[in-house]
């Protein structure tokens, strides 16, 4: 079983990770108004990201 103090740092790196791309996504933005190919990319990595997670925290239970 997992402790909660697992749970906890996986949360804080999954929301990192999503603050990271957040800003990669905005950058690019601001740089390539028609550029949705990073938007998507971005995307797809966060909801990989909380897949993952998600299949983790189940793997613990």
């Amino acid at each position: 079983m997992c402790s909660s103090r697992f749970d906890e740092i996986s949360l804080h790196n999954l929301s990192s990770a999503d603050i990271f791309m957040i800003q990669v996504m905005y950058n690019a933005t601001k740089r390539y108004d028609n550029n949705y190919h990073l938007y998507s990319l971005a995307v797809c990595t966060c909801v990989t990201s909380v897949t993952l997670c998600w299949l983790l925290s189940l793997a613990c239970l």
